[in-house]
């Protein structure tokens, strides 16, 4: 397709029209993800679309968040691309153009001050250890925790499908209280050991990577094994030293992590896994309340199914 297609020729053109459109559109998701400003585009197509830069910016925040609930290989691409932390960069300057361009300014001094210090690395930033530029908690805009309860709620109240049921679940803690990763894993009892293993996850971790989540829990001593044992809910600060086995070190690697069990009669059958990376804020008790809930929702589900079964 022509990057640069003619106008419509007139108000009938509707195929003229689809290809402004399109262009538009790829220019606008090209310009967030260069974090260049959007003035000039809006101005060449804004006329003859009937736009603005504000209803352009809400059209892309609504079309990420549609984005998101697709697929997991989706939201993980998006993540990667940052492009919430970008959109909110963009609606900044619109909003206050002189704090926005103080940040930028900020920004760029940090970048050139790291840069002429190259030479003076510390260990820390030899081992890859540096700044790091955080974005946004794929936070909702449209629903807040309230709404995703509301929503468990009402699924608990009629017939569902226990895996659909973990899928919504997991969104709410992800959307709703906010997380970078949020991963339900289950106990797998097998002929020699005792292993968790993931079952669904969202966020900054793919399908192989929800695959590749196991932790053999005979090594009592880590804190895996000591949250499910004790159906303790924990929090463990980024980077605490032997708390997870090699296998699991460069998986929670800069991550403030948290563990809620899930156990019926005391006893522990699978757990929900959430992290934050190093320098976002821990949660607060109403987001942990909130987070237990959720939890609570898992084992009142699975508590709903067995006894239909009986």
């Amino acid at each position: 397709m022509d990057p640069d297609p003619a106008e419509p020729k007139n108000s009938y053109d509707t195929l003229g029209y689809l290809k402004s459109i399109a262009s538009f559109s790829n220019k606008l998701v090209g310009y967030i993800c260069e974090e260049k400003e959007i003035d000039a585009l809006v101005g060449q197509y804004g006329e003859l679309l009937s736009i603005n830069k504000e209803e352009a910016l809400e059209m892309v925040n609504k079309s990420v968040e549609a984005s998101e609930d697709i697929s997991d290989s989706i939201r993980y691409g998006l993540s990667r691309l940052k492009i919430r932390s970008r959109l909110r960069g963009i609606e900044e300057a619109i909003k206050d153009p002189e704090l926005a361009a103080k940040k930028k300014k900020k920004r760029v001094q940090e970048a050139e001050a790291r840069g002429d210090s190259a030479e003076g690395k510390s260990e820390a930033e030899e081992a890859g250890e540096g700044i790091q530029e955080l974005d946004e908690l794929p936070i909702s805009q449209d629903k807040s925790i309230n709404d995703f309860i509301h929503d468990i709620t009402e699924t608990l109240m009629g017939p569902f499908n226990l895996n659909d049921f973990y899928i919504n679940l997991l969104e709410g803690l992800y959307r709703g209280i906010g997380f970078d990763r949020v991963l339900l894993a289950v106990i797998s009892v097998q002929p020699t050991r005792r292993v968790l293993v993931g079952r669904f996850g969202l966020g900054d971790i793919d399908p192989a990577g929800i695959a590749k989540f196991e932790h053999d829990l005979a090594p009592s001593g880590y804190i895996i094994p000591k949250s499910l044992k004790a159906c303790k809910d924990m929090a463990i600060p980024a980077n605490t030293p032997d708390a997870f086995p090699e296998s699991l070190k460069f998986f929670v690697k800069d991550r403030t992590v948290y563990l809620f069990p899930i156990c019926l009669d005391d006893k522990p059958i699978g757990l929900i896994y959430l992290d934050r990376k190093k320098g976002r804020p821990r949660l607060d008790s109403s987001r942990i309340k909130a987070t237990r809930l959720f939890r609570d929702f898992a084992v009142m589900a699975i508590r709903k199914l067995r006894s239909r079964k009986q």
